[in-house]
């Protein structure tokens, strides 16, 4: 069975889509620990950027938007943009934030492992979604390091093979699309073959490499901490005579 979902070939809107991400995705897995503001920046762009699309995508008419594709990326890049400009100057929030993306991710993750989805009750799902979010956010408060070091990490690999598949077709989309897109208007179905799977165990991959690279390079070669850098202290210099 077939589904439908990007179409013939691969569109402007897929294609701009799909390299930003893989961009967004490779920054998170390499220095999404490193530099603290444009992690939170990014986390803001992708958060209002995605929340955007949810909205617009549910509220879709019949006969979609004039000029649909323009809609989606321009509405959804300029409010990501301003989610950016916000999680940047007001970082206590974004901070939280970087594990809150990163619970939204993972639970669109796990109940991706079923076709039908993990979870099959909307309402349930959202909960799981937004319990999710907020327990990386507690984990961000007790665990700080380590959850940021996972939620980049996990959230960078998610998006890295998001973006691929906008390119690959292998229907890994469509679970992400089942989840957020309640439009009646919209047909939606998540098939669980082999490149799916295949797509799945990567996110785990990628995940693992970016945690142990991140961790290494930033907590113990360079004894660096997430918008601090612990430096050793120089010893002070001989009393003069």
């Amino acid at each position: 069975m077939e589904i439908d979902t990007y179409g013939y070939g691969i569109s402007v809107a897929q294609g701009f889509t799909g390299i930003t991400c893989i961009i967004i995705g490779m920054y998170f897995l390499i220095f999404g620990f490193r530099y603290f503001r444009p992690t939170l920046g990014l986390v803001g762009f992708v958060f209002f950027a995605l929340m955007t699309w949810v909205g617009l995508v549910n509220n879709e008419p019949a006969n979609g938007y004039p000029h649909t594709e323009i809609v989606y990326i321009c509405v959804s890049i300029g409010l990501g943009i301003l989610g950016g400009i916000l999680f940047m100057f007001f970082y206590p929030i974004g901070l939280y934030f970087v594990g809150g993306l990163a619970g939204l991710f993972f639970a669109v993750y796990i109940m991706s492992w079923q076709e039908s989805l993990v979870i099959q009750i909307v309402i349930a799902r959202i909960c799981f979604i937004i319990g999710m979010g907020v327990l990386f956010i507690i984990l961000v408060i007790l665990l700080e390091s380590y959850t940021i070091i996972f939620s980049t990490s996990f959230t960078g690999a998610y998006l890295f093979i998001l973006g691929l598949d906008f390119f690959a077709h292998t229907g890994f989309i469509n679970a992400l699309l089942l989840i957020f897109d309640g439009n009646p208007n919209h047909y939606n179905a998540y098939i669980m073959n082999t490149p799916v799977i295949v797509m799945l165990a990567f996110v785990v991959v990628l995940t693992l490499f970016s945690m142990g690279w991140q961790y290494y390079w930033n907590m113990i070669k360079n004894k660096r901490y997430f918008g601090i850098n612990v430096e050793e202290e120089k010893p002070a210099p001989p009393p003069e005579k």
